[in-house]
């Protein structure tokens, strides 16, 4: 298989837009995942009780398996348009 110059630039072009992508999402995660503790880190400080600390813990523990799939899925979209041909 031989690859011409023009080949070569479109790929590379596309792995660093893929590449920015990617640091731009990392980017908003962090915000978000910055904000999000923030406003937790208030809400548990405000329990009154041992059992209610517990099930804030609970409700914020809950939501983490969603927004770990969706960052996932966010992250095979950018690699899979970074490598088409």
């Amino acid at each position: 298989m031989t690859t011409s110059f023009p080949d070569l630039q479109k790929t590379s072009a596309q792995m660093m837009s893929g590449f920015q992508k990617l640091g731009e999402l990392n980017m908003e995660v962090a915000k978000a995942t910055f904000a999000e503790a923030a406003k937790a880190g208030k809400t548990l400080m405000a329990a009154k009780t041992p059992q209610e600390f517990a099930s804030l813990c609970a409700a914020e523990l809950q939501t983490m398996p969603a927004k770990a799939t969706a960052y996932g899925t966010q992250v095979r979209e950018i690699f899979t348009a970074a490598t088409k041909a």
